[in-house]
């Protein structure tokens, strides 16, 4: 799903390349939380399956402090770059819109809505039309 924080996307941010939204997130994570090891490890994984084993290697209450007191605005702002037509493909750029509707929530709704995003999606069935 081209929502989804692990749909394959070169971004640059941070002075660094990244395959995904979620590597970028994670390793900027690292890079706060001062484990550069486990940055440069999110950087060389070979898949985000890999790379999201690696942020786990974060003790959950240091993760969560910082998923609260830091980690929404780097999250909006990674999604603000995703959603530039630069690095969106070419004949998706439907794709910014629904980009744009994402960080209109997270933005407008509490950090719950956030970390309800973390959940498994449901599988969607039906057609969306984007107007």
């Amino acid at each position: 799903m081209v929502l989804s924080n692990f749909h394959p996307v070169n971004i640059h941010i941070f002075g660094q390349e990244f395959r995904n939204a979620e590597q970028a997130f994670q390793w900027k994570k690292a890079i706060e939380l001062n484990r550069p090891d486990l940055a440069e490890k999110m950087i060389a994984a070979p898949h985000a399956g890999a790379m999201k084993c690696t942020s786990k290697e974060i003790p959950d209450s240091i993760a969560d402090s910082w998923r609260i007191k830091k980690g929404v605005n780097v999250l909006k702002h990674i999604i603000e770059i995703k959603s530039k037509p630069a690095t969106i493909s070419k004949g998706h750029y439907w794709i910014a819109n629904l980009l744009s509707l994402r960080l209109h929530q997270i933005n407008s709704g509490p950090l719950g809505f956030y970390l309800s995003t973390l959940e498994k999606p449901k599988r969607n069935t039906g057609l969306v039309k984007i107007v």
